[in-house]
């Protein structure tokens, strides 16, 4: 059931209570997103400090304005997010726009998704166009919930500190759209058929058919088809159709 009575908030004192049993309930459990880590026993210089962070005062080196949402339901902290405004190149190359975590005790009743889809909202009122979501590639669910939320695979590295697999999404604009095949416009998440004759991909649309360069890409979590114009598509291979993810300038 989706957790429709869940709201994003900004951070405040009235949570001090469930922030403190929020973080008990971790443990010894990595936390994410980093600011989970910051000293909360001045709860109220917590707030501070994070309130600097979303207004770009006093960031330690090698870390970017960042704004921290809580995710509340019936007054009780169930999760935490945070979106960096922009990246550098370190965190550009492992880190991402967004790093998110959910109470242990919430877990699996789609607060994660509804969390991420809600901080990408936040995203998009900053005008951040193009929004870089990293997972390690074995958090399957993570791997999922990015890709419900629009996630396009781009790219695979080794992490900074570890030899995993770093997955790297880019959640595109949907003002990005664009339009094909004789004027028919089409939207993230549209599924259109196609045909693979003599080696070009041709999708089929209302009225007519589309063609134009293209490159296949193999990942673990599917096929992706990259026209040169910077359309993608993911094949879905239980009904052999292409379902638009985007497109990059």
């Amino acid at each position: 059931m989706r957790p429709m009575a869940a709201e994003l908030v900004l951070p405040d004192l009235a949570y001090e209570r469930s922030y403190g049993a929020y973080i008990l309930e971790l443990g010894e459990e990595e936390r994410y997103p980093f600011p989970l880590d910051f000293e909360h026993k001045d709860f109220l210089a917590l707030i501070k400090r994070l309130s600097d962070f979303a207004n770009g005062v006093n960031i330690p080196e090698g870390f970017v304005p960042s704004s921290t949402y809580w995710l509340v339901e019936n007054g009780e902290l169930i999760g935490v997010s945070n979106l960096r405004h922009y990246l550098n190149e370190r965190i550009k190359k492992s880190g991402g726009h967004i790093g998110l975590g959910v109470r242990p005790s919430c877990r699996g009743r789609g607060f994660g998704h509804l969390l991420m889809a809600l901080t990408i909202q936040e995203a998009r009122r900053k005008s951040i166009r193009e929004i870089h979501i990293h997972c390690h590639k074995n958090n399957e669910a993570s791997v999922r919930m990015i890709i419900s939320n629009g996630g396009v695979l781009d790219s695979e590295i080794t992490g900074r500190e570890s030899e995993e697999i770093v997955q790297r999404y880019v959640v595109a604009d949907a003002e990005m759209d664009q339009r094909y095949s004789s004027g028919r416009e089409i939207h993230i998440g549209d599924r259109v058929t196609y045909n693979n004759q003599r080696g070009q991909v041709v999708f089929v649309a209302d009225r007519g058919e589309y063609a134009k360069g293209y490159e296949w890409k193999e990942y673990s979590s599917g096929i992706m088809i990259v026209f040169d114009n910077g359309a993608r598509f993911r094949l879905d291979a239980a009904d052999d159709m292409l379902v638009f993810q985007g497109a990059h300038a």
